[in-house]
């Protein structure tokens, strides 16, 4: 423990009987604190590209009720689709798509990677089968200019 921590642990210690009592504090409803929680909950959905209460819950470090909210908030508002195969909703707008791939995106990805590699590959058999085709003729007019110099003689 350094110096600062245990000088702010000390104030606190005799600040405390100062502060008023948690029980004459009014209950907060849940609906303001998931309403005041959207905008961060929308911002990590769009970051991630992926959204699920357990994920909220732990990154905004609210009850798993508010979480829950806040994930039907999202869901009700357009900002994540519903619920796919692997159990994360996915984002509609994602803020960035050209980033590390993640385990909602993994299978996505793959077919996209297998479709571009397909246009790749096809793209390669054109340009090496073409050389193939002309150089085909190459060859056969060779041999028809010889034997045509072999009849003048």
């Amino acid at each position: 423990m350094n110096r600062r921590t245990f000088t702010a642990s000390i104030a606190a210690l005799f600040a405390a009987p100062a502060m008023p009592a948690a029980g004459s504090l009014a209950p907060v409803s849940a609906a303001p604190t998931a309403a005041s929680h959207y905008a961060n909950a929308k911002l990590l959905a769009r970051a991630h590209n992926r959204c699920s209460p357990a994920m909220l819950q732990r990154l905004l470090r609210v009850d798993s009720a508010i979480a829950t909210e806040l994930n039907g908030m999202l869901l009700k508002r357009g900002v994540i689709s519903t619920v796919g195969a692997q159990g994360v909703s996915m984002a509609t707008a994602p803020l960035n798509r050209y980033c590390i791939t993640n385990e909602a995106m993994r299978a996505s990805n793959f077919a996209q990677k297998v479709k571009e590699t397909k246009a790749k590959l096809d793209r390669i058999s054109e340009t090496l089968n073409a050389p193939e085709q002309e150089g085909a003729s190459e060859v056969r007019s060779e041999p028809e200019t010889s034997r045509a110099s072999t009849h003048q003689r």
